[in-house]
């Protein structure tokens, strides 16, 4: 059981699909632009609704990185802070989203912006359930950790 449902009678694919965001390591990256890619964000109202959150402005519409300069650009020509921080936003741009599973979230982001990404996520985990997979000494302290050896 779970929250008192039996998870035998459990939809797990509607349950991924809406309930879920994930943000996984080496997954190969499309050439389409990255408007293309956060296209479901733009449809579902998310790319708005961003706008007036102030954590969120503070890691995508910052000094050092704006999601703007970038909204043309070929998904697979990025750097790798850039990728990051696209597929970082794809994860949570589920609007519907209770929990999000993600692999190295602050990896090979701009190190001027890791505290504004830090922050989003505990302002995230208020409300929703964040796991996180990281080697990054800033992330693993904020939370309950489980090691696996």
């Amino acid at each position: 059981m779970i929250n008192g449902l039996d998870v035998n009678k459990i939809d797990m694919d509607a349950l991924r699909q809406k309930e879920m965001g994930f943000l996984f390591q080496d997954v190969p990256s499309p050439h389409i632009t990255v408007r293309e890619y956060l296209s479901d964000l733009e449809r579902n109202g998310f790319l708005n609704d961003l706008k007036e959150s102030r954590p969120f402005l503070n890691v995508y519409f910052s000094d050092v990185f704006n999601l703007a300069d970038i909204y043309e650009k070929k998904v697979d020509v990025l750097s790798s802070g850039e990728l990051q921080l696209v597929r970082l936003l794809a994860a949570l741009g589920k609007k519907d989203a209770s929990m999000y599973i993600l692999d190295e979230p602050t990896a090979n982001i701009y190190p001027q912006i890791r505290s504004a990404v830090i922050c989003l996520l505990q302002e995230l985990g208020k409300s929703k359930l964040i796991i996180t997979i990281s080697h990054d000494e800033h992330l693993i302290g904020l939370g309950k950790s489980i090691v696996m050896e």
